[in-house]
């Protein structure tokens, strides 16, 4: 049989199966995790968690995809993986920063809006989304830089 049909193969197997158990392991734990006795962050957060299950299963089979068609690619995986953490880590960082400064926004706003009923201060903030905007403009400005990790400007750093 040709090379190029049995890897197109094992790369379509891969992703079948992976499509199918994630969507599978996405299910299972988005319901687990949606239950009415659930905390409400818990609750919230339950469609990041299971697209995180479904890409990992996704993944998964694409790797084993990879060992049928290459088996010396997999000898070389752990070493890429480790080259990979401090970019992960550094990604990390920045999405926590992100996190932080988007708290601090969100608690500026509402002290702001304290005068305001809670009914509109929380229409206020859902609408305008200060959080997310803060998150996408600490991504917006800082950027992976090669094997040095991350950098981002001075917080007033005049533009170039």
């Amino acid at each position: 049989m040709n090379p190029w049909i049995s890897a197109a193969i094992a790369v379509v197997a891969g992703v079948v199966v992976g499509v199918v158990v994630g969507s599978i392991l996405a299910r299972i734990v988005r319901g687990t995790l949606t239950k009415d006795n659930r905390p409400v962050a818990l609750q919230e957060s339950a469609g990041a968690i299971a697209s995180l299950f479904f890409s990992a299963a996704v993944i998964f089979g694409l790797v084993t995809a990879l060992g049928f068609v290459n088996e010396e690619a997999l000898d070389k995986l752990p070493a890429d993986l480790v080259d990979y953490i401090p970019r992960a880590l550094s990604a990390a960082i920045v999405i926590i920063v992100a996190n932080i400064a988007s708290t601090f926004i969100v608690a500026a706003l509402e002290r702001s809006l304290g005068h305001v009923s809670p009914a509109i201060r929380r229409r206020t903030l859902l609408r305008h989304g200060a959080h997310r905007r803060a998150g996408r403009l600490l991504r917006q400005r800082c950027r992976v830089v090669g094997d040095r990790g991350v950098t981002c400007p001075a917080p007033f750093a005049q533009p170039r």
